[in-house]
């Protein structure tokens, strides 16, 4: 267009332009400022709908066209007017307006390169959204970052100490599910499920394995008698802890005062186990 546009505004005066044909290039300047106005809003629609900041960018490539353009044409009718130095004035204002918008776009990928975090209030909408999931207590770590147009989330989340593996599993699922129905720019949220409350020390990552555990209960328990009932046996690593639960067949005892003493004596033989903690006897 503004091939066009100087072309035919350097043509010299005729019959039908006795004045000149100067004002093409304001029409042509006109018709600049209105195709890439349009092109800027086709553009951003398509990059909202993608989630594209190259969209985005290319989108703004348009409107400062359209903005520069303005600027030109505020230049052409200065000098029209006998003002030649708004042409001047205009240039040092397309420069300034070219420079602010590629700062703002050039910053904002850089902050994307360097895994900055999302903004404060998208990051507060995120903690209430966790914050909301049943059978979240708390949660600390949490963590965010850009990849590309898409949030990626990381955090801990602290459940009820006794929690079995598979709620803990199906309350993650929901902090998943619940971020990413309420942000549409979050693609993938990693949760890490804490059953105590620990920022920095982890009093329990210390203490020995199942395997370990059972070895250094069983010689313990021989002199129980209904020590080769034992069903199932959970442990629950606590505050440098190991708790245990025991699960008998509920025919293991006959009564209650015998199942009391069932679990005393479980409790007694453990007693001087480290790192065993509680010891607490289950019938069913």
């Amino acid at each position: 267009m503004v091939l066009v546009a100087i072309k035919f505004a350097s043509r010299e005066a005729d019959a039908e332009h006795p004045y000149g044909h100067a004002r093409f290039e304001t029409v042509g300047a006109i018709a600049s400022i209105l195709t890439k106005e349009w092109m800027y809003w086709y553009n951003i629609r398509v990059a909202k709908q993608l989630n594209s900041s190259l969209m985005r960018a290319n989108a703004w490539h348009h409107r400062s066209d359209a903005i520069s353009s303005v600027i030109v044409l505020a230049g052409i009718g200065g000098t029209m007017l006998g003002l030649p130095w708004l042409d001047a004035a205009g240039a040092i204002g397309v420069a300034l307006m070219i420079g602010k918008i590629g700062w703002g776009l050039g910053w904002g990928g850089v902050r994307d390169l360097v895994d900055t975090s999302v903004d404060a209030d998208e990051l507060q909408s995120i903690r209430q959204v966790i914050e909301s999931v049943d059978g979240v207590q708390a949660f600390h770590k949490l963590r965010t970052r850009r990849m590309g147009d898409n949030v990626l989330i990381e955090a801990h989340v602290l459940v009820g100490n006794h929690v079995t593996v598979s709620e803990g599993h199906m309350i993650s699922d929901r902090v998943r599910a619940c971020l990413l129905a309420e942000h549409d720019d979050v693609s993938d949220v990693l949760i890490h499920i804490d059953p105590e409350d620990h920022t920095s020390e982890r009093p329990s990552s210390n203490l020995p394995g199942r395997d370990e555990v059972m070895q250094m209960l069983k010689p313990c328990w021989e002199s129980v008698a209904t020590a080769d009932r034992i069903e199932r046996v959970n442990l629950h690593y606590l505050e440098g802890k190991i708790d245990v639960e025991i699960i008998l067949p509920l025919d293991a005892a006959t009564n209650a005062d015998a199942a009391k003493e069932i679990a005393a004596g479980f409790a007694a033989a453990a007693a001087a186990c480290e790192p065993i903690g509680k010891v607490d006897v289950y019938f069913h």
